[in-house]
């Protein structure tokens, strides 16, 4: 009967030493996973050093040239906008820039060519318009960020958008004049390419103005 007995307890031996044996080769992985993790946690704080390093290896004279490429470029967002030639300004932007009106506004244009759609509304809603970069600051000597004091004038065309009926009729009254917004933006930039731009003007300046117009 002992015999009987003995490949039955045998089996459950085997599948025994066979969990072991599985337990024994997941430990296994689990350390070696362990230790890939480190490995490239040791690489990925290697690559940041190194980033790091580069950046501090800029010079204030190569900096302050960056810096000058950026005034051009904002000088030049100014020139397209006088001659029409907005299409140039594409390559100063990345997929991922954003152009943003006032704080009150939901709207944000996206991509290479959202200065180009900001131009397209801004000419929808005013003729030959004309903009002038009054005064540019920037934020320090190694600044991303500048500020950007500008005048727009330009002939009234349209009211664009509007559900406020007071509105609309004050435009249809003054339609055909031309006034001037005075506002200001704020350029964030990385590298040379222009990834933020937000414009806020000086609304009750140009209700105001409005409001002259319509009593000639």
């Amino acid at each position: 009967m002992i015999t009987c007995f003995t490949p039955s307890l045998a089996r459950p031996r085997r599948k025994l030493d066979r969990i072991s044996n599985l337990d024994d080769e997941k430990m296994h992985l689990e350390r070696h996973r362990d230790m890939l993790v480190q490995e490239i946690r040791s690489l990925e704080k290697k690559e940041s050093g190194v980033a790091s390093n580069v950046v501090l290896t800029i010079t204030d004279n190569e900096y302050q040239q960056l810096q000058n490429k950026r005034l051009q470029i904002i000088k030049h967002v100014e020139e397209a906008y006088n001659s029409g030639n907005i299409l140039s300004t594409v390559k100063y932007f990345r997929d991922d820039s954003i152009v943003s009106g006032s704080q009150s506004s939901s709207v944000h244009l996206r991509g290479k060519d959202a200065l180009v759609l900001d131009y397209l509304c801004t000419t929808y809603l005013f003729g030959d318009v004309r903009l002038h970069h009054a005064k540019v600051d920037c934020g320090g000597p190694r600044s991303q960020h500048f500020r950007v004091h500008w005048a727009l004038s330009g002939t009234i065309k349209s009211a664009g958008v509007s559900m406020n009926k007071e509105f609309l009729e004050l435009i249809e009254s003054v339609k055909g004049h031309r006034v001037t917004i005075e506002g200001v933006s704020n350029f964030s930039f990385s590298g040379n390419k222009i990834v933020y731009v937000h414009r806020t003007a000086d609304q009750t300046k140009f209700l105001s103005a409005l409001f002259t117009l319509s009593k000639r």
